[in-house]
C-alpha cells in the first residue's frame, strides 16, 4: 500500500494536466473534471493495490491512469463509432483539438495495416495514439524546455504540449532518415489505397 496523500501531492499536478489535454482532445463525452474525478480514483485504487516492498509507484500510477484512459475511449468508440474523410497528408497538421481526429486515424491504421513495414505501421500507429512511454517522454522534454526558457535561455517548443515525431524517434531509437522513410512510405502506400478505392480517380 501507498500513502494516499503523499500520493495527491506528487501527482496532482499530473492528473489535472491529463484530464485537461484529454479533454481538449474531444475523444471523451466526459468533461475535464469528470476525467479529473477519474484520475483520483485511479490514484486511490493504485495506493490501495500498490504491492508491498516496491519502490517504483510512479511508474505503476502512470501505467494505471493511461491504460484506464485507453479503455474510457475504446468503451466509447464501441458504442458509437463515427469518422469523417481526412487526406492522411493532410491529417498530420490537423491541430488536435480536432474532435475526431484520432478516431479518423484509427480507422485508417485499420486500412493500411497490411500494406505497411512494422516500422511504419508502428510509427503511423503512435501518432494516431502516443503510448504512455512517449507521452511521458514528450511530457519530460516540454518541463525541460520550460525549466531553459525560464531561465532566460532562447528555447523553442515552450508554449504547448504537443507529442511530436522526434519524441517517437527519440524513444523507441530510430533515426531521422528512418522516420523520414517511414513517412514517405505511409503517405505512398494511403495514396495508392485512396486510388484503388475511387476507381483510380
Amino acid at each position: 500500500m501507498y500513502d494516499t496523500k503523499v500520493a495527491l501531492r506528487r501527482f496532482q499536478g499530473l492528473i489535472k494536466w491529463v484530464a485537461r489535454h484529454y479533454a481538449v482532445l474531444g475523444n471523451y463525452k466526459l468533461s475535464e473534471q469528470d476525467l479529473e474525478g477519474e484520475g483520483y480514483l485511479v490514484l486511490v485504487r493504485c495506493c490501495r493495490s500498490f504491492p508491498e516492498g516496491e519502490f517504483r509507484f510512479a511508474r505503476y500510477f502512470k501505467s494505471a491512469l493511461y491504460n484506464h484512459l485507453k479503455d474510457l475511449i475504446r468503451n466509447e468508440r464501441r458504442v458509437k463509432r463515427e469518422g469523417i474523410t481526412v487526406e492522411l497528408v493532410e491529417a498530420f497538421g490537423i491541430p488536435d483539438t480536432n474532435p475526431r481526429l484520432r478516431e479518423t486515424l484509427d480507422e485508417i491504421l485499420e486500412e493500411l495495416r497490411l500494406h505497411l513495414t512494422e516500422r511504419s505501421y508502428q510509427f503511423l500507429q503512435q501518432l494516431a495514439e502516443p503510448s504512455p512511454q512517449v507521452m511521458e517522454f514528450a511530457w519530460r522534454e516540454f518541463c525541460r524546455r520550460n525549466k531553459l526558457h525560464s531561465q532566460g535561455l532562447s528555447v523553442g517548443g515552450y508554449k504547448r504540449f504537443r507529442v511530436k515525431p522526434r519524441h517517437i524517434r527519440k524513444v523507441f531509437g530510430w533515426t531521422v532518415p528512418d522516420c523520414k522513410k517511414s513517412l514517405r512510405e505511409i503517405r505512398r502506400v494511403y495514396r495508392k489505397q485512396k486510388k484503388i478505392q475511387t476507381g483510380g480517380r
